[in-house]
């Protein structure tokens, strides 16, 4: 028993030692902890406190986020810089400077003052921060020449240039000997902020721009673009008078909206025009984005009840959203490709997408169903803030070296000025591409703000202007694009579009094509021109974007030498240079319509062509007498593999470095029966790639070898063959 008892004793005893070395040690620590964690929570807030000197951690999004309908904000707690910054200096020439060091910059950041902190992040997230030559010595503190911090506005629009409401962030330096009599002031951008003020606040008299409401759908939203929009439209109707913009022809079909009395029922009716007595007037034309909900469209069934009158209850929300802003900007013609082209008729549908194009052209402005990818959410819907909170300072009208500081305004700056966005649905979908080229005036409704182009110029609802001609907007203007008979960039912005049906490819761009025709005169070939047959064969996919990925259509679409048989981004390289003259020759083009439209859907296209072929193996391999290194690039990854019997890969060479890469066409053998591949009879090829080839000896004593005019002679030269493409 003692044993045990030992034991047990023993037991006991070591537990009570633990239990006092876990109190002594442990216990005070604990509660160390957990009274500091208290204390800290009821310290005043972060701006009157000191964070440590190696504390990188910077943040604008700690102080209370206040919301007033507007994008939100947040108070700056500004340094004695921040506090000094006027609006003389800021949108002068030469700016505001505002510090000589980034740690004195860091250092009012970690204080709590929150522009610091903005300009911090801007920078750091800029990439004109990776060349600035500037960056170095601002940043290190061994330098005793610094460049200077300075805050520039770009622009009020008061000298007759374009509206601004963005700030330049520079570093400025005066380079020179300190004896000389001359220096010069030399500046390297950094990044940019945005800045704006409330629409009733005197400081607008400076600044371009302007907050805005985050509920579009709101009364005071609404009332704040309508005077926008007509004093912009108003201005250029002045200066568009003598191109007749308001005295246009009615399309075949338009909505007559006009407003009906408060007792009766809100009623729109259809009015189909006679081509004989044509109706000439003002009409707004709708883009928008169909999705795949079924909302109600024109069809046989329908017509005679919408030209007796149809509730504007029935309709989707995108279209009573136009309907309304139509109304507001006083106009009495809606034109809705839903609600005025027969959906159930071919014969109709291929007339009027045919006039598409024109109806967008002609119509006095085009309203954009931007932010909705359907018909369900319409144009006044409630966008979201943009990007961070703003930071709102008070600033002084006039410097602190004048006589008097002057008045304060209230100003506010964000990190992400409000711009649009590359992703908004509509800049998506296929058939509002050519929508949107074609338009004169066009305004977009989306999930940032509303936009208003006319012509080149786009204004942003927040107060700026973007000209399209000098600045990178995702906005297009089709009319510069068609002055310079730049087709091919046409088809490479048009190639990331998506359908929701894949016939509509060439008919989605018909519209542009027409257009383009009647200035240039061409013969359309599926997307191509021939005048420039040549140089538009080569084509490829483009391999910077690997999503989505290309494909083949289900059904045929277009002729295999065509870009529009793929589905994907496409790039035209054309040949290397100038001088790269074309090797191949164009003997006929033969081109099947499958419907009326000359610039529509196809069912077929071959190009009779002599030129260089060389043969491949069936598994794409080079001939190694050839000795030349080519780089191939496969429309379709994946597309060409061994087949049995075997098909062979050849190249046509279409200039000097580069040309397509071919195989031998195949038919459906049967009807009934499973699916049968067989060779044609005469030499017909398919496209399947593209491929390219570096300047080299060997490709020069290829093509010193290749007799392209003379008769065959000798077994050791190469001679031109005659295929058919299709």
């Amino acid at each position: 028993m003692a044993p045990k008892e030992r034991s047990c004793f023993t037991r006991a005893a070591l537990f009570l030692l633990d239990l006092e070395i876990f109190i002594i040690l442990y216990l005070p620590v604990t509660f160390y902890r957990v009274f500091k964690a208290c204390t800290t929570k009821t310290k005043t807030p972060a701006s009157t406190a000191r964070q440590p000197e190696d504390d990188k951690t910077i943040s604008i999004a700690t102080n209370v986020v206040f919301s007033d309908g507007y994008t939100p904000y947040e108070d700056a707690s500004p340094c004695s810089r921040c506090q000094a910054i006027n609006l003389a200096d800021l949108v002068s020439e030469s700016g505001y400077a505002h510090c000589k060091t980034y740690d004195e910059l860091q250092s009012a950041a970690k204080n709590g003052c929150k522009m610091c902190t903005l300009l911090i992040l801007a920078i750091e997230r800029s990439e004109a921060r990776k060349t600035a030559t500037f960056w170095m010595s601002f940043r290190s503190t061994k330098y005793q020449s610094r460049p200077t911090l300075t805050l520039v506005s770009r622009g009020s629009g008061r000298d007759g240039g374009l509206k601004s409401d963005l700030v330049e962030v520079k570093l400025e330096k005066l380079d020179g000997t300190y004896d000389g009599p001359r220096k010069v002031k030399r500046s390297e951008l950094l990044a940019v902020v945005g800045l704006y003020a409330d629409a009733d606040s005197p400081a607008q008299a400076s600044i371009s721009g302007r907050r805005i409401l985050c509920d579009s759908s709101a009364t005071d939203a609404i009332s704040m673009r309508e005077r926008w929009i007509k004093e912009i439209l108003r201005a250029d109707d002045i200066a568009q008078q003598h191109n007749q913009i308001s005295n246009e022809e009615l399309p075949k079909r338009v909505l007559d909206i006009s407003q009906q009395s408060e007792d009766e029922e809100d009623m729109i009716k259809l009015i189909e025009i006679d081509n004989a007595a044509p109706i000439k007037g003002r009409y707004i034309a709708l883009s928008h984005c169909w999705g795949r909900e079924g909302h109600f469209r024109l069809t046989e069934s329908t017509l005679n009840h919408m030209k007796t009158g149809l509730p504007t209850s029935s309709l989707a929300k995108n279209f009573r959203d136009a309907i309304t802003i139509t109304r507001l900007l006083g106009l009495r013609y809606l034109w809705i490709d839903a609600l005025c082209i027969l959906q159930d008729s071919q014969t109709d549908w291929e007339l009027e997408s045919a006039k598409m194009g024109r109806y967008y052209e002609k119509a006095w402005l085009t309203i954009a169903a931007g932010m909705s990818d359907g018909g369900k959410d319409g144009l006044l819907s409630k966008r979201s803030p943009h990007g961070l909170a703003h930071i709102r300072l008070k600033v002084w009208a006039n410097a602190a070296r004048n006589s008097g500081l002057g008045q304060k305004f209230t100003v506010y700056f964000a990190l992400d000025p409000i711009k649009p966005s590359t992703q908004c649905p509509i800049r998506t979908r296929g058939w509002t591409f050519q929508e949107e080229l074609l338009s004169r005036r066009y305004l977009s409704f989306e999930t940032t703000q509303t936009y208003l182009r006319c012509g080149t110029i786009v204004h942003h609802e927040c107060g700026r202007q973007d000209d399209l001609l000098k600045d990178e907007s995702p906005f297009m203007e089709g009319e510069q694009l068609l002055q310079r008979k730049d087709w091919l960039e046409i088809v490479r912005r048009y190639s990331s579009r998506n359908l929701t049906k894949e016939s509509d490819k060439l008919p989605a761009l018909s519209g542009l094509a027409h257009e383009y025709c009647a200035r240039w005169g061409d013969e359309y070939l599926a997307g191509l021109w021939r005048k420039d047959l040549c140089r538009d064969l080569l084509w490829r996919r483009n391999e910077r974007y690997a999503l989505p990925e290309p494909r083949r259509p289900e059904e045929y679409r277009a002729p295999s030498w065509s870009w529009a048989s793929l589905d994907g981004r496409i790039e035209f390289v054309g040949p290397g240079n100038t001088q790269d003259e074309a090797k191949i020759k164009i003997q006929s083009v033969n081109m099947e319509l499958a419907g009326r439209d000359p610039m529509g859907q196809v069912s077929g296209g071959t190009i009779k062509v002599r030129g260089v072929v060389s043969k491949m193996d069936s598994y794409g391999n080079i001939p190694k007498r050839l000795g030349i290194k080519l780089r191939k690039h496969y429309d379709v990854p994946g597309e060409v593999k061994p087949e049995t019997p075997p098909r062979s890969q050849y190249l046509l060479w279409v200039c000097k470095n580069s040309g397509l890469i071919l195989r031998r066409a195949l038919v459906d053998a049967g009807r009934d029966t499973d699916f049968v591949v067989m060779a044609l009879p005469r030499i017909e090829f398919e496209r399947v790639g593209y491929f390219s080839s570096r300047p080299s000896n060997e490709l020069d004593e290829f093509w010193s070898n290749v007799k392209l005019e003379d008769w065959h002679e000798h077994r050791r030269f190469i001679y031109p063959e005659v295929i058919y493409l299709v």
